[in-house]
């Protein structure tokens, strides 16, 4: 199956060959896309090796079944490393994702499209492609039965678990029982034209400026090293290796620190019957009476795994093998609830640390599990019970495992594994927790994916292959729209007539979304020709632009930095006679407050330059409040004749762009237009315009002094049409607009207004009181402001608690009167609307 050339290039190169590289590789290879498919481990014929055997475990398993995972009590390990990864040792089951686990990720890590409805599907194909089915109560084993037994005694719930079986009544270890990956969707990939390499270990992903350029990978055992480079690369080596892999390749944001596992522990059970559990197929039954917590359930039985479990206390226990016929092996697994971390050794070669440290609750939730574990093969007959636990005796009855109810067993005693390992780089839009996107594409880069058990946000309390076979073939078909979508543009693109600089930012998604869509257009915008336009933006390399491209066929999403002259000159190559809208600037920089001159005015001046050279025809270059600064009282309003006295480094930066514009205009190469929105709000808002909604919601929001104090505000939509009107109207050239809502509102009704919205359409009660400070708090922070800012430090929430005692208003007579600009969004109504989009994309607020 395995070809051993590495080739020099691949569309789609992805690593490692399990359930979810397997997946993903069989998906895009049957759309037409050249894929390779790369494996660290051998490539073994698993259906003529019994996947059980001594000989399976040193072949099959990483490092022979020894990967220890480090913490206050150690917990071992197991992980396939072979051509279909963990899926060739695994038993078998099969588990849907629990109708809770949907509701909390979407709350908590803001994962979006992903609902039942959405992934019920996959779930389907997968376990008709894998032969996914149930053995039935007639065939059930003698270990099934006498598990029942005791469930049923006890009046618990439990079902049947399903298994990746053509025959659910042979043992899922017989060799070719299991429906593995590399049984079915592997045989499936070769079939469609995946190139398949076992055998090759990549050492780092290859890339720079926000694009996956492909890897660098050892083959053979010479150790050649060689470079394959890929238009995307998909990283699927596993909750472990995945992280490991992107770490080394200096990717570590929310990557390799939240990992999830289910902590297990097991027991040995004698009975008076002849069990036979060594030669039967898998354990049916699971009990629910204590999900998603705590499950129970049977577990795989050899002699040799008896052995292992009796050799806690092998002295006292070894009698015990003489009746190994007579004994079933059982486990209480728990759904941890800490969070461990994946780190890669500097220096070595692939090694990689794990870490959990296990909490009081895992504890606690251990030992109850084993506590009603022993209950229940003491209901269904058990005379004894031998716990994987140092230091304790047989247990002889129910009442001794009912007392660890209440002495719970130490960690140190507790022989623990796990085979459950995910969550190490969740998926959703949840900046603080996050490693990938909602679709696995990794933060930061357009081409670089994860797609196996790593974006699992958290434990799901079941076995995770299903989850994570069903999210890997949602994640596939999403990368395959934009694939199609882009070949399809380049089929018929056709010069662009409208180009945008800072989309798929804030404001720059929204007015791609209103050019894209007539209705909507049609609320804000009467007169210009916008109908039917092609459109090409701007978007920094290691932006995604599927949330541009979605829009329309007619956008084109160029990658490219307003600072850099080169991706300029390409953005703007035959677009000659376009209109540029030019959005892209910093507000908050992340630290150094350099960036508002280098992006702010260095980039305005090179966007003027490539676009002059171009033949751009006009540009709408959106400016700020800034430049004006403050008010000198609640009463006063700004026009467009107001001098320049600007408010702190932005302010500098915005002043300094708008007499680069100036001048463009004056030399008389290009039509220019300023237009100066306020405070934004609206859809596509970023997560400090969520947290303004949470922090009046709980009362937090500070209001300085009386609250009278006066704020301009713009809804997105009203500068959108602002925008329009600039770059349609004539008598626009070389005009300067404020662009804001109809009014300035005070500080208190802008406060009362969101408390009101927020009662109405989350139905939560308005905070009994509000967070009233001195001005003065305002005048603190200022100081401190400008002193960080000296030193050219910023500080984002210093900065605008400085605003916030000050008065920032403007008039927008100038636009009504010349360009027609008529606000059709109230306060009310736009807050209504950017509350119920953050609701529809699962913020929470």
């Amino acid at each position: 199956m395995t070809e051993h050339r590495l080739p020099e290039r691949t569309q789609v190169l992805v690593i490692g060959s399990g359930a979810g590289g397997a997946t993903t590789a069989r998906i895009l290879a049957e759309e037409g896309i050249d894929v390779t498919l790369v494996e660290e481990g051998p490539d073994i014929d698993t259906a003529s090796i019994d996947s059980n055997s001594i000989d399976a475990i040193e072949r099959l398993y990483r490092n022979g079944g020894m990967a220890p995972i480090l913490g206050n009590q150690n917990i071992a390990y197991v992980e396939g490393r072979c051509v279909g990864g963990s899926t060739e040792i695994n038993s078998g089951f099969w588990h849907r994702l629990p109708p809770d686990c949907y509701h909390r990720w979407r709350s908590e890590a803001l994962l979006d499209d992903f609902s039942p409805e959405r992934m019920d599907g996959y779930f389907q194909r997968a376990e008709r492609d894998l032969s996914v089915s149930l053995l039935g109560r007639e065939r059930e084993p003698v270990s099934s039965a006498v598990f029942r037994r005791g469930i049923e005694r006890l009046g618990w719930e439990y079902l049947e678990v399903p298994r990746c079986q053509r025959d659910p009544a042979a043992s899922a270890f017989t060799a070719g029982a299991k429906q593995s990956m590399r049984q079915t969707y592997i045989p499936r990939g070769l079939e469609a034209g995946v190139r398949l390499l076992s055998g090759v270990k990549v050492k780092t992903v290859l890339h720079a400026g926000g694009r996956a350029a492909g890897v660098e990978a050892v083959a053979g055992a010479d150790g050649h090293r060689q470079t394959i480079a890929a238009d995307a690369v998909f990283v699927c080596c596993g909750a472990a290796q995945t992280p490991a892999l992107l770490r080394r390749s200096g990717i570590r944001k929310n990557v390799g620190d939240n990992l999830c596992i289910h902590p297990m522990i097991k027991a040995a059970a004698l009975f008076d019957e002849d069990i036979g559990a060594h030669d039967g197929p898998l354990p049916m039954y699971q009990v629910k009476q204590f999900s998603p917590t705590i499950t129970i359930g049977g577990s795989v039985f050899t002699p040799g795994f008896l052995a292992m479990i009796l050799s806690d206390n092998w002295e006292a226990n070894r009698n015990a093998m003489l009746r190994w016929d007579h004994m079933a092996l059982f486990y209480a697994g728990t759904r941890g609830m800490n969070r461990g971390s994946i780190r890669a050794l500097p220096g070595a070669d692939g090694n990689v640390v794990i870490r959990y440290r296990l909490t009081e609750a895992d504890q606690r939730n251990l030992s109850v599990g084993l506590a009603r574990l022993g209950e229940l093969l003491f209901a269904a007959g058990a005379k004894a019970v031998y716990p994987s636990v140092r230091e304790m005796p047989v247990l002889r009855s129910a009442e001794q495992c009912r007392a660890l109810l209440r002495d719970h067993v130490p960690l140190r005693l507790m022989s623990l594994s796990t085979v459950h390992a995910f969550s190490s780089c969740p998926m959703g839009e949840n900046p603080d927790l996050c490693g990938t996107d909602s679709h696995g594409r990794v933060n930061g880069f357009v081409n670089l994916f994860v797609n196996d058990a790593s974006l699992i946000p958290d434990s799901p309390g079941v076995n995770p292959q299903g989850t994570t076979m069903a999210i890997a073939m949602r994640n596939a078909e999403h990368f395959m729209e934009g694939w199609r979508r882009r070949a399809l543009r380049r089929a018929r693109s056709r010069p662009p007539e409208i180009l945008i600089t800072g989309a798929p930012g804030w404001l720059g998604t929204r007015l791609v979304e209103l050019l894209s869509d007539g209705e909507a257009r049609a609320e804000h915008v009467t007169g210009g020709d916008f109908a039917d336009k092609s459109v090409r933006c701007l978007a920094l390399p290691s932006i995604d632009p599927s949330v541009l491209e979605r829009m329309s066929d007619d956008v084109e999403v160029r990658p490219g930095d307003v600072t850099d002259p080169a991706s300029l000159r390409e953005f703007f190559q035959g677009a000659e006679g376009a209109t540029l809208f030019h959005i892209a600037g910093v507000i908050h920089p992340q630290r150094w407050t350099r960036d508002f001159a280098r992006v702010n005015a260095d980039g305005t001046r090179c966007v003027l330059e490539a676009a002059a050279a171009g033949g751009i025809k006009r540009v709408v270059a959106v400016s700020s409040n800034s430049p004006l600064g403050c008010n000198p009282d609640p009463q006063h309003v700004f026009d467009e004749t107001a001098p320049y006295h600007p408010y702190m480094g932005y302010g500098r930066s915005k002043a300094a762009m708008e007499r680069l514009v100036h001048e463009a205009q004056a030399n008389g190469r290009i039509e220019t237009v300023i237009i100066r929105p306020p405070w934004f709000y609206g859809p596509h808002q970023p997560p400090r315009q969520t947290l303004f909604f949470q922090m009046i919601k709980e009362g937090r929001f500070p209001i300085l002094g009386t609250g009278e104090q006066r704020r301009s505000m713009a809804y997105v939509d009203n500068i959108c049409q602002g925008l329009l009107l600039a770059a349609s109207t004539p008598s626009a050239s070389g005009q300067t607009y404020w662009i804001a809502d109809e009014r300035p509102y005070t500080i208190n009704e802008i406060v009362a207004t969101v408390e009101e919205v927020l009662e109405a359409e989350l139905g939560t009660p308005r905070p009994k009181r509000r967070l009233k400070l001195p001005s003065l708090v305002g005048d603190v922070a200022a100081a401190i402001d400008a002193s960080l800012q000296a030193a050219g430090v910023y500080h984002q929430k210093i900065h605008v608690l400085g605003e916030m005692n000050k008065t920032i208003a403007c008039s927008i007579e100038k636009a009504r009167a010349e360009l027609g600009y008529r606000p059709r969004i109230s306060l009310r109504e736009g807050m209504r609307r950017s509350v119920r989009w953050c609701i529809a994309n699962g913020y929470r607020l």
